[in-house]
Protein backbone atom coordinates (compact mmCIF):
# COMPACT_ATOMS: atom_id res chain seq x y z
CA UNK A 1 0.00 0.00 0.00
CA UNK A 2 1.25 3.21 -0.65
CA UNK A 3 2.61 5.37 1.97
CA UNK A 4 0.65 9.30 1.91
CA UNK A 5 1.86 12.40 4.10
CA UNK A 6 -0.76 14.97 4.44
CA UNK A 7 -0.85 18.58 5.73
CA UNK A 8 -3.08 18.87 8.47
CA UNK A 9 -5.45 20.78 7.03
CA UNK A 10 -5.45 17.57 4.20
CA UNK A 11 -5.62 15.07 6.99
CA UNK A 12 -8.92 16.55 8.38
CA UNK A 13 -10.79 16.85 5.14
CA UNK A 14 -9.46 12.73 4.45
CA UNK A 15 -10.96 11.70 7.57
CA UNK A 16 -14.32 14.01 7.51
CA UNK A 17 -14.51 11.90 4.07
CA UNK A 18 -14.14 8.60 5.73
CA UNK A 19 -16.11 9.16 8.78
CA UNK A 20 -19.11 10.07 6.38
CA UNK A 21 -19.12 6.90 4.83
CA UNK A 22 -18.25 4.97 8.25
CA UNK A 23 -21.50 6.83 9.34
CA UNK A 24 -23.52 5.67 6.29
CA UNK A 25 -22.77 2.26 6.58
CA UNK A 26 -23.63 1.66 10.22
CA UNK A 27 -26.13 4.07 9.86
CA UNK A 28 -27.79 1.72 6.78
CA UNK A 29 -26.64 -1.35 9.21
CA UNK A 30 -28.86 0.13 11.93
CA UNK A 31 -31.64 0.72 9.83
CA UNK A 32 -32.01 -2.45 7.85
CA UNK A 33 -31.49 -3.97 11.68
CA UNK A 34 -34.51 -2.04 12.85
CA UNK A 35 -36.22 -2.88 9.31
CA UNK A 36 -35.61 -6.43 10.28
CA UNK A 37 -36.90 -6.40 14.14
CA UNK A 38 -40.26 -5.38 12.41
CA UNK A 39 -40.45 -7.87 9.88
CA UNK A 40 -39.78 -9.97 12.29
CA UNK A 41 -42.85 -9.10 14.76
CA UNK A 42 -44.98 -8.63 12.11
CA UNK A 43 -44.81 -11.89 10.08
CA UNK A 44 -43.83 -13.99 13.33
CA UNK A 45 -40.64 -15.24 11.74
CA UNK A 46 -37.90 -15.53 13.80
CA UNK A 47 -35.44 -15.76 10.18
CA UNK A 48 -35.39 -11.89 10.40
CA UNK A 49 -34.28 -11.60 13.92
CA UNK A 50 -31.31 -14.07 12.61
CA UNK A 51 -30.68 -12.09 10.05
CA UNK A 52 -30.74 -8.52 12.54
CA UNK A 53 -28.11 -11.13 14.84
CA UNK A 54 -25.85 -11.40 11.43
CA UNK A 55 -26.41 -7.57 10.45
CA UNK A 56 -25.18 -6.60 13.96
CA UNK A 57 -22.14 -8.75 14.40
CA UNK A 58 -20.77 -8.13 10.73
CA UNK A 59 -21.27 -4.09 11.70
CA UNK A 60 -19.36 -4.75 15.21
CA UNK A 61 -16.37 -6.79 13.38
CA UNK A 62 -16.43 -3.77 11.18
CA UNK A 63 -16.39 -1.54 13.83
CA UNK A 64 -13.66 -3.66 15.30
CA UNK A 65 -11.89 -3.12 11.90
CA UNK A 66 -11.54 0.02 11.41
CA UNK A 67 -10.66 1.17 15.39
CA UNK A 68 -13.99 2.65 16.06
CA UNK A 69 -14.94 0.44 18.55
CA UNK A 70 -12.29 0.85 20.18
CA UNK A 71 -12.19 4.48 20.10
CA UNK A 72 -15.97 5.04 20.86
CA UNK A 73 -16.80 1.69 22.58
CA UNK A 74 -13.83 0.31 24.77
CA UNK A 75 -11.40 2.48 25.12
CA UNK A 76 -9.98 1.57 28.19
CA UNK A 77 -9.74 -1.82 27.23
CA UNK A 78 -6.99 -2.75 25.37
CA UNK A 79 -7.13 -6.65 26.24
CA UNK A 80 -10.25 -6.41 24.59
CA UNK A 81 -9.61 -4.32 21.61
CA UNK A 82 -7.16 -6.90 20.19
CA UNK A 83 -9.46 -9.62 20.62
CA UNK A 84 -12.70 -8.12 19.84
CA UNK A 85 -12.02 -8.46 15.90
CA UNK A 86 -11.18 -12.11 16.04
CA UNK A 87 -14.59 -12.70 18.34
CA UNK A 88 -17.24 -10.68 16.45
CA UNK A 89 -15.93 -11.61 13.00
CA UNK A 90 -16.08 -15.65 13.82
CA UNK A 91 -19.61 -14.93 15.39
CA UNK A 92 -20.66 -13.06 12.69
CA UNK A 93 -19.74 -16.18 10.45
CA UNK A 94 -21.86 -18.35 13.06
CA UNK A 95 -24.69 -16.21 12.81
CA UNK A 96 -24.58 -15.69 8.68
CA UNK A 97 -24.88 -19.79 8.38
CA UNK A 98 -27.48 -19.44 11.01
CA UNK A 99 -29.55 -17.17 9.63
CA UNK A 100 -29.23 -19.35 6.02
CA UNK A 101 -30.26 -22.36 7.83
CA UNK A 102 -33.33 -20.87 9.31
CA UNK A 103 -34.46 -18.92 6.17
CA UNK A 104 -34.01 -22.28 4.36
CA UNK A 105 -35.41 -24.65 6.34
CA UNK A 106 -32.79 -26.81 6.63
CA UNK A 107 -34.35 -28.36 9.49
CA UNK A 108 -37.09 -28.81 7.17
CA UNK A 109 -35.68 -30.30 3.58
CA UNK A 110 -32.07 -31.78 4.66
CA UNK A 111 -32.09 -32.79 8.19
CA UNK A 112 -28.95 -34.25 7.70
CA UNK A 113 -27.73 -31.46 6.49
CA UNK A 114 -28.93 -29.42 9.62
CA UNK A 115 -27.26 -31.48 12.11
CA UNK A 116 -24.19 -30.59 10.40
CA UNK A 117 -24.77 -27.19 10.56
CA UNK A 118 -26.04 -27.12 14.07
CA UNK A 119 -22.04 -28.65 14.20
CA UNK A 120 -19.99 -26.31 12.83
CA UNK A 121 -22.11 -23.36 14.38
CA UNK A 122 -21.44 -24.83 18.16
CA UNK A 123 -17.72 -25.70 17.09
CA UNK A 124 -17.42 -22.19 15.68
CA UNK A 125 -18.73 -20.81 19.26
CA UNK A 126 -17.09 -23.20 21.34
CA UNK A 127 -13.49 -23.10 19.45
CA UNK A 128 -13.80 -18.94 19.63
CA UNK A 129 -14.60 -19.02 22.84
CA UNK A 130 -11.45 -20.70 24.29
CA UNK A 131 -9.32 -19.17 22.03
CA UNK A 132 -10.57 -16.13 23.52
CA UNK A 133 -9.36 -17.28 27.17
CA UNK A 134 -6.11 -19.27 26.02
CA UNK A 135 -5.25 -17.75 22.39
CA UNK A 136 -3.19 -19.78 20.43
CA UNK A 137 -2.23 -19.80 16.94
CA UNK A 138 -3.47 -23.73 16.58
CA UNK A 139 -6.94 -22.18 18.13
CA UNK A 140 -6.83 -19.57 15.05
CA UNK A 141 -6.47 -21.71 12.53
CA UNK A 142 -9.34 -24.36 13.62
CA UNK A 143 -11.51 -21.22 13.76
CA UNK A 144 -10.70 -20.52 10.15
CA UNK A 145 -10.77 -24.11 9.10
CA UNK A 146 -14.24 -24.24 10.68
CA UNK A 147 -15.11 -20.70 8.85
CA UNK A 148 -14.18 -21.81 5.93
CA UNK A 149 -16.55 -25.16 6.28
CA UNK A 150 -19.25 -22.47 7.44
CA UNK A 151 -18.84 -21.16 3.84
CA UNK A 152 -19.11 -24.34 1.96
CA UNK A 153 -22.00 -25.43 4.10
CA UNK A 154 -23.53 -21.83 3.39
CA UNK A 155 -22.91 -22.89 -0.65
CA UNK A 156 -24.54 -26.26 -0.16
CA UNK A 157 -27.08 -25.04 1.71
CA UNK A 158 -28.48 -22.63 -1.03
CA UNK A 159 -27.33 -25.05 -3.85
CA UNK A 160 -29.88 -27.79 -2.34
CA UNK A 161 -32.46 -24.75 -1.91
CA UNK A 162 -31.43 -23.69 -5.45
CA UNK A 163 -32.12 -26.97 -6.91
CA UNK A 164 -35.53 -27.78 -5.07
CA UNK A 165 -36.37 -24.06 -6.85
CA UNK A 166 -37.01 -22.09 -3.89
CA UNK A 167 -36.86 -18.42 -4.49
CA UNK A 168 -35.27 -17.04 -1.61
CA UNK A 169 -31.72 -18.68 -2.23
CA UNK A 170 -31.52 -16.86 -5.15
CA UNK A 171 -31.47 -13.87 -3.21
CA UNK A 172 -29.44 -15.18 -0.69
CA UNK A 173 -27.26 -16.54 -2.74
CA UNK A 174 -27.07 -12.98 -4.25
CA UNK A 175 -26.51 -11.58 -0.96
CA UNK A 176 -23.22 -14.06 0.38
CA UNK A 177 -22.13 -13.69 -3.33
CA UNK A 178 -19.27 -10.89 -1.98
CA UNK A 179 -18.44 -13.17 1.01
CA UNK A 180 -18.03 -15.92 -1.35
CA UNK A 181 -15.87 -13.93 -3.96
CA UNK A 182 -13.68 -12.32 -0.67
CA UNK A 183 -12.43 -16.01 0.29
CA UNK A 184 -11.25 -17.13 -2.53
CA UNK A 185 -7.75 -17.17 -2.82
CA UNK A 186 -5.98 -14.36 -4.99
Amino acid sequence: APLYIYRGSELVAQREIEYFFLGAYFGLAILVSLVGVALARAMRDTSFLHYVAYVGLIGMAQACFTGLAARYLWPQATTWSDLSNFFFTSMAAAAGLWFVRSMLKTRVFSPTLDVFTLLLVAAQVVVTCIDLVHPSTLGFRITNAITFGMILMVFTIVWNAWRRDDATARWIALGFLPVVIGVLPA
